[in-house]
């Protein structure tokens, strides 16, 4: 894995590691591999920086005057690009992304209009663009402002809240050097030596990891909005009230994942709660909700886990660490602009690799 062989330099050279950047090149790898079948290599850059993540940052800095004007969503749309970089320097990262999503929706439109007298496309891998793309699809779902807009969802999306979770996981394993060292020594189960790779079937098994995965995914804040949703036509029931049809409602997954009646002491990283409260048979999975429920949940939950499960195995399997720099304050919630602001901005968790596993 390239994330893992650049924290190996990062060991020789005894540099301090920036960790969420790290892993936001990584989900930007992923993510961008996944919606156009060609990674953007940000996991090569000297210090990690990746344009999906800074456009990320600056989007959500605005967020709260959108909700007040509305309209400055279409500014892109109808000032040009260079007027708008002149007007806002700060958000060059975010136009620069912009342009980026529109080449590529526009390579995306290429492919559609140079296919074969048989009707198939030459291409090795179907995307997620090319399914955006497909010529079945009426023809205003096709265009470049909407495959623009699918682009900044599915990129943002599938970048930041992985990339945190993952750095989280490392600064809480850090934290708790005894669940890091059980945790290596389950897998070594399933990779006896530091470099060994397994099947995300074995990994999956692994009750440790897959109680710290739970728990990180509690404790990260994601999406700090709320996400309605309305019962078209059902009247429902809650306790002892009755919420009529088309009722819009909404809960924020902080307060259910941090509900001391459902996770006592919930400012503690304790993943053995999992463990125990499976032998119990109390399933407190059900109310693990970070990408919430039902028809309207995250398309990604696969990817997501998968991501987890294998970089959170390498990484533990390859590395001590120590943070640098970096205290609990560090990495708590300060403000909500849709995702989660920290007293540094954004999540900034700093770490040098202080040993590499041998055995």
């Amino acid at each position: 894995m390239k994330l893992m062989q650049r924290f190996k330099e990062f060991h020789h050279e005894n540099e301090v590691v920036q960790l969420s950047d790290a892993f936001s090149a990584l989900s930007s790898d992923i993510i961008t591999y996944y919606c156009f079948g060609e990674s953007w290599n940000f996991v090569e850059d000297k210090t990690f920086c990746s344009d999906i993540r800074m456009a990320t940052n600056e989007a959500t800095e605005v967020v709260h005057l959108n909700r007040f004007f509305p309209w400055m969503v279409y500014l892109p749309y109808i000032i040009p690009m260079k007027v708008m970089v002149w007007l806002q320097p700060g958000k060059a990262a975010l136009f620069k992304f912009a342009q980026a999503i529109y080449d590529q929706s526009a390579e995306a439109m290429d492919k559609i209009n140079s296919t074969t007298s048989s009707g198939m496309q030459k291409m090795a891998r179907r995307t997620i663009f090319d399914d955006l793309t497909d010529p079945s699809l009426p023809p205003h779902e096709r265009t470049l402002h909407h495959l623009e807009d699918e682009a900044t969802e599915l990129l943002t999306a599938g970048t930041e809240a992985t990339g945190e979770t993952l750095a989280r996981t490392i600064y809480y394993l850090s934290q708790n050097k005894e669940i890091m060292h059980q945790l290596r020594a389950e897998l070594k189960q399933v990779m006896p030596t530091p470099t060994s790779t397994a099947p995300l079937q074995e990994l999956e098994q692994l009750p440790l990891l897959t109680a710290v995965i739970n728990e990180a995914l509690r404790l990260s804040y994601g999406l700090l909005g709320r996400l309605p949703r309305v019962s078209p036509n059902e009247v429902l029931k809650y306790e002892d009230y009755i919420i009529p049809a088309g009722t819009p409602m909404s809960s924020a997954t902080y307060f259910i994942h941090r509900d001391p009646t459902i996770f006592p002491d919930p400012e503690k990283f304790d993943p053995k709660r999992w463990i125990t409260e499976s032998e119990n048979d109390k399933h407190l999975k059900r109310y693990l909700v970070p990408f919430t429920r039902g028809s309207r949940a995250c398309l990604g939950i696969n990817l997501v886990h998968m991501t987890l499960y294998m970089t959170i195995a390498y990484f533990v399997r390859r590395f001590d660490i120590e943070l640098h720099d970096t205290q609990l304050e560090d990495i708590q919630a300060t403000r909500a602009l849709l995702a989660v602001g920290t007293r540094r901005g954004g999540l900034k968790i700093y770490a040098k690799m202080t040993d590499m596993v041998q055995d």
